[in-house]
């Protein structure tokens, strides 16, 4: 009887021992659950609320670029408390030729406006609302895949040491993409040499994203364009022209300008100290004749703007292309949208304060 009932104790005992660790187990389990869920609630989160503070940024920088006024050093913010310096020299041959635009009094000279606070087109990272980040992109500051002069793109595909008959075919195939008729030019591609192929005919329309260059003849197999996202960035679906000086990045002053690396730095560095005003200012300033270029720089902004917005700790990028008519019923126009690769550039980026209290 005794050893009966010992035999019980034991298989109640060992009984008990199993329940408790399987509650144990599945205490575990539900705690490593509500952790991980936590976790995840959190990091959605911090991703809606990056996402809105992205949005607000957007808005208030698509109103500033809607209702500012432009100098050669970028976008004037509204702030009463910085003044505005003006600047009186001569005019010479060079300046009319490089294209600034310049007011000239009565005497004959000229007089230049930079406030001072101005919101830089050449890409620099500035602070949003809250955690947001965001850059701004003159377009002229990029190779123009719809402009119908093909030297800036074929400038870039040099560079990229694309052989000089593979190059001419490439310009010939992108501009029967993007023209309006079914001419063929030497070398190009209409829609009976795509349907033979398998793919899709050319819309014969602008390109509305630099992506869409996937899509054409040839270019899909341009290795060092796609593998590269700092090459891909040298590139938009605009056709505006020239470029612009004061936003232009010392890569791309290599290509189109045929500069050294280190000429096309100084460039760039001396800008720093204050934005370019005419082909004359560059050279007193640098020593760079960019005389036989007149004809492609440019000193203000233009119309079109790439507008990049992220958070490093989100590591999510966007960016809009809009444009900013000077007449119509639309204050401006986004044609692309996209999210696009978060380089480490981005996060090493060190983000500057604009001078307006819209942003805090």
């Amino acid at each position: 009887m005794r050893n009966s009932l010992a035999r019980s104790n034991g298989f109640i005992l060992v009984a008990t021992i199993w329940i408790m660790a399987a509650l144990v187990l599945m205490v575990s389990t539900f705690a490593i659950w509500v952790d991980r869920s936590l976790d995840t609630a959190y990091q959605q989160n911090k991703t809606n609320s990056s996402a809105i503070d992205a949005i607000a940024t957007q808005q208030i920088l698509l109103y500033l670029l809607a209702t500012q006024d432009a100098t050669p050093a970028g976008i004037v913010m509204p702030n009463d408390d910085v003044g505005v310096g003006q600047e009186v020299v001569g005019m010479s041959l060079d300046d009319f030729l490089g294209g600034a635009n310049i007011v000239v009094d009565d005497m004959g000279g000229k007089t230049v406006s930079i406030a001072g606070n101005e919101l830089r087109t050449n890409d620099d990272v500035y602070k949003g609302v809250n955690n947001a980040l965001f850059s701004l992109k003159d377009m002229t500051g990029f190779v123009p895949l719809n402009s119908p002069v093909t030297q800036h793109i074929e400038r870039l595909l040099q560079s990229l040491d694309v052989d000089e008959q593979q190059a001419r075919a490439l310009v010939m195939t992108l501009q029967d993409y993007v023209d309006r008729d079914d001419v063929i030019r030497p070398n190009g591609a209409e829609a009976f040499q795509y349907l033979r192929q398998g793919l899709t005919p050319p819309k014969n329309l602008p390109l509305r994203s630099k992506y869409e260059l996937a899509n054409i003849i040839g270019w899909r197999d341009i290795e060092p364009l796609w593998k590269n996202q700092n090459v891909l960035n040298k590139i938009e679906a605009v056709s505006t022209e020239p470029y612009n000086i004061n936003a232009i990045s010392a890569d791309m002053a290599m290509i189109m300008f045929n500069l050294s690396e280190s000429n096309a730095q100084l460039l760039v560095d001396e800008r720093k100290q204050g934005a370019y005003l005419s082909v004359r200012d560059i050279s007193q300033r640098t020593g760079l004749n960019l005389n036989a270029y007149w004809n492609q720089l440019k000193f203000y902004t233009s119309e079109h703007f790439r507008l990049s917005f992220y958070t490093a700790d989100t590591r999510l990028k966007r960016e809009i292309n809009v444009y900013f008519p000077a007449q119509g019923e639309h204050p401006w126009i986004i044609y692309s949208d996209l999210t696009v690769p978060f380089m480490d550039t981005d996060a090493l980026a060190e983000p500057q304060q604009p001078q307006t209290s819209l942003f805090r």
